[in-house]
């Protein structure tokens, strides 16, 4: 039994979504969310937010009409998503260089 879910050939805004929301879930643990440290390996979940993101950008349509305007609506959040990952993964070191600890 196979998941068109699961399909990379064809279009779904739906995985491209939990995609996204999958690396930005798994890097709030990895960045020790509310007390940041420093964390390399927040770039394999910024990898994934790009991969959606990118995913997401594969079900615009060349016309504009409302499922166009959801479809931005979801890029928006991938990209929030992104700078949020890449907030945890530069703010401990910037925070070092201050501090100089």
């Amino acid at each position: 039994m196979t998941f068109r879910f699961l399909d990379w050939r064809r279009k779904s805004l739906a995985r491209a979504n939990t995609i996204s929301f999958g690396g930005f879930l798994v890097s709030v643990p990895l960045a020790h969310f509310p007390h940041l440290q420093p964390a390399p390996v927040l770039v394999v979940p910024l990898g994934i937010i790009l991969l959606g993101t990118l995913d997401t950008t594969r079900n615009m349509k060349a016309r504009w009409d409302w499922y166009h305007a959801g479809v931005l609506m979801c890029i928006y959040a991938d990209v929030l998503m992104l700078f949020l990952v890449l907030f945890f993964l530069i703010c401990p070191y910037l925070a070092m260089g201050v501090t100089g600890h």
